[in-house]
């Protein structure tokens, strides 16, 4: 078992241990011995943010022909968050910022639990002279836009340096607002990868970023943020690793796009199954006996008996 908590040093967050073990005796310095090595288990309390400094912020504007942009940046704390309070915290900090600035629109994000998407919509104290559009621009902030379940690949170039969504104001538009077109995407991580330095596999991940051989296991992760989180292969996988030195292990625990967790002071347990396989001079699996061909009988063949050399003599 290999414990994050008693790691001889823990870095990345809390994502890469390196244990010092004892080897438990058995000879790991011949060329002869296979270690079978089997991943059994991973074990952690659910603390990983699916809200972090890269997904915590997000940019809305109003665009009058007559005053130009006028843009607000609003962030949000890093946390675990399911669909409503990540609406709530939103919502927060939009009030927030309203309160504090000039600014003339309210930003409100809601969210249809019937639907399940996501909406962001502006209230005017006043209309605006001018005004001609609701934008979401994605220059620099687009993790937070994601995690909403808005579709990058959708964002279009707008007036002047911007790209992103928009709605026009028009005669027939005035309750502006921009939907997003995919559920929410807050469950994270999806899977958790688990690599040690020391064990190259055979094992393909379908992931542009990632290095053949280096992932051990795949484990899926079904428990909520504060929620345990125990998986177990489906199908355990036994790796075959000739001179395997298990002094040392360097564990590395990843997620699906091959990026690092932060535990945020949380310990992992990874369980792998070893076995040893060694050829030792005192053991011979003939028994000390040499058999016979199964296709080539001779008539030197030490097996035959006597009485069969005289029988294969007088039929030839």
């Amino acid at each position: 078992m290999l414990n994050s908590l008693y790691a001889t040093s823990l870095r990345d967050q809390g994502s890469t241990a390196t244990f010092d073990l004892e080897t438990g005796g058995v000879d790991l310095d011949g060329n002869t011995s296979i270690c079978v090595v089997t991943p059994i288990s991973f074990t952690a309390l659910n603390t990983i943010y699916n809200i972090s400094d890269s997904t915590n912020t997000i940019q809305v504007a109003w665009y009058s022909t007559d005053t130009g942009y006028h843009i607000t940046t609003v962030s949000i704390a890093n946390g675990g968050y399911d669909i409503y309070s990540l609406v709530e915290a939103l919502n927060t900090s939009f009030t927030n910022q309203y309160n504090l600035s000039e600014n003339v629109a309210l930003y409100t994000a809601s969210f249809n639990s019937v639907t399940g998407m996501v909406t962001i919509t502006p209230t005017f104290d006043l209309i605006p002279i001018e005004l001609d559009r609701f934008c979401i621009i994605t220059n620099n902030y687009t993790g937070l836009l994601k995690k909403l379940g808005f579709d990058l690949t959708l964002a279009t170039t707008l007036l002047g340096k911007f790209n992103g969504f928009e709605d026009l104001y028009t005669a027939t538009n005035t309750s502006l607002s921009i939907t997003a077109t995919n559920l929410p995407d807050l469950f994270y991580p999806r899977m958790i990868y688990a690599c040690v330095d020391q064990i190259r596999t055979p094992n393909r991940v379908s992931s542009n970023t990632n290095e053949y051989g280096i992932v051990l296991n795949e484990f899926a992760t079904t428990a909520p943020f504060g929620d345990l989180i125990h998986s177990e292969p489906y199908n355990p996988f036994q790796y075959h690793v000739p001179n395997l030195k298990t002094n040392t292990l360097t564990v590395r625990i990843i997620d699906q796009d091959f990026n690092t967790l932060n535990w945020h002071g949380g310990y992992w347990t990874l369980v792998l199954g070893l076995e040893y396989g060694t050829q030792s001079q005192n053991e011979d699996p003939t028994l000390g006996r040499t058999f016979r061909p199964l296709l080539h009988k001779t008539v030197h063949d030490t097996l035959t008996t006597s009485h069969e050399r005289v029988s294969k003599r007088n039929r030839s």
